[in-house]
């Protein structure tokens, strides 16, 4: 079933700075529950500032499948610039070394539920540093 996005048709100016962009898309996401921006980094044979990394923790009803990711990141790249690439990772089925570089290094974007980003932020460090 595909979702109707407040965005589907605005694009964002590129005179706009990466992060108030992505701002702007993911507002537009209701199945987001918080995100962060990872990296804004070369890699994959991009220069720097063609490549943005998110983490994303979704509702439970939201983003199941490696598809939904992939059309998320789509839509986030499809709305600002054309040629910017976008991955996406899904926070609740992300290895704990990721999460770790995401709260090491990420900032967060938007915030549904800062309660409860807070509680999982804590509880996922303390498994991070037992781990590590």
């Amino acid at each position: 079933m595909m979702m109707v996005h407040a965005l589907a048709e605005k694009k964002i100016s590129p005179c706009s700075s990466v992060e108030s962009a992505l701002k702007q898309v993911l507002h537009a996401e209701p199945g987001i529950a918080w995100a962060y921006q990872v990296e804004e980094a070369g890699g994959a044979g991009r220069p720097p500032g063609q490549r943005v990394s998110l983490a994303v923790m979704p509702f439970s009803d939201a983003l199941h499948s490696l598809r939904d990711l992939a059309a998320l990141g789509f839509r986030v790249s499809a709305q600002f610039f054309p040629r910017l690439s976008v991955d996406v990772a899904n926070l609740r089925t992300s290895r704990l070394a990721v999460v770790g570089d995401v709260l090491r290094g990420g900032r967060v974007l938007i915030d549904r539920v800062p309660t409860a980003r807070r509680a999982w932020e804590a509880y996922a460090l303390s498994l991070w540093f037992d781990i590590g």
